[in-house]
């Protein structure tokens, strides 16, 4: 009989180039290691429900972790490799809760300081999110084709409703796009040359996690930033859909239609927007009696104490 993990990484790679491919294979490496060795009829419906119920404080990535076995075996039955039922059937998934989390104003002094701290490419993809609430896998795919910056606009051919989107970018975006080098397709890109590979949303977590550490940002994700511009925009504005506009959700109401197809005004919120954050900007380093390391070469910025 096979063995878990090879039958596992035989499923992963019919989902190769999908998001699954790069979220399962992120639970796979982080809970089921041990397991790869174990021919599949040792796993069992108690052994897995007793995993389910271990992970229960992080209740999406267990549920997470229950889909991508019950993918595994599904796989596996279609295959003929698995002749019974699906030992994840009847596993009841955890509840969920959505995320309510945005960055307070402390916070997001925090993370500007840290982000002026960064390289080019990392501060401009940052810049890029706080100004325009974009997804991040919509900034890892942004293509120099689609930017213009005399303008200040930027098409999102593809995004997770279906529907192209210009996007206004404020100054401050551009400037750092600006500072970026053109050497391929992709601003952000995966490989040298910019062609072949976008940067994955991997690669983004990862050094955000290292950001988010060094700047004492307990339980920020990345996507916490997109739902902190829409709340800020909000309390700006006053106007749900502007809000709406902005992020790209779809509202067929004749004034949202309206708002959405009003470029001049999304792009006058987008600047304030951008203005008002940016005045929270702590005084950078140099501005200190002791000229400060940058963030990548230290471990936690000097005021960041008694936040974590």
């Amino acid at each position: 009989m096979l063995a878990f993990g090879m039958l596992a990484q035989r499923y992963r790679e019919t989902l190769a180039g999908r998001p699954a491919f790069i979220n399962y294979s992120q639970i796979h490496k982080q809970y089921f290691l041990p397991w790869e060795p174990l021919p599949l009829d040792q796993i069992t419906k108690p052994m897995i429900r007793a995993w389910h119920l271990q992970h229960k404080e992080a209740p999406s990535h267990a549920n997470k972790g229950l889909s991508y076995l019950k993918g595994v075996y599904n796989f596996a039955i279609n295959a003929g490799a698995w002749d019974q039922a699906n030992p994840v059937d009847g596993i009841k998934k955890h509840a969920e809760y959505s995320r309510d989390r945005v960055l307070i104003q402390q916070e997001l002094q925090l993370l500007l300081f840290g982000i002026e701290c960064l390289e080019p490419k990392r501060r401009a993809y940052l810049t890029l999110l706080l100004t325009t609430a974009c997804r991040r896998g919509e900034a890892c795919k942004m293509e120099w084709a689609h930017v213009d910056l005399k303008i200040g606009r930027w098409w999102k051919g593809k995004t997770k409703n279906g529907r192209g989107q210009w996007i206004p970018l404020p100054s401050q975006t551009r400037a750092a796009l600006d500072a970026l080098p053109r050497t391929g397709r992709y601003v952000f890109a995966g490989d040298p040359n910019g062609e072949k590979q976008y940067w994955s949303e991997s690669s983004a977590e990862k050094f955000w996690g290292d950001l988010r550490s060094k700047c004492a940002l307990v339980n920020v994700t990345i996507h916490d930033i997109r739902r902190t511009v829409a709340s800020r925009i909000y309390a700006q504005e006053r106007d749900w859909h502007l809000v709406q506009a902005v992020l790209n959700h779809y509202d067929g109401s004749p004034t949202a239609i309206y708002v959405r197809l009003n470029y001049d005004l999304i792009a006058q919120v987008l600047q304030k927007h951008a203005d008002n954050l940016w005045a929270l900007a702590l005084p950078g380093p140099t501005d200190y009696a002791e000229p400060l390391t940058p963030l990548r070469e230290t471990g936690a910025l000097p005021f960041a104490e008694g936040l974590a």
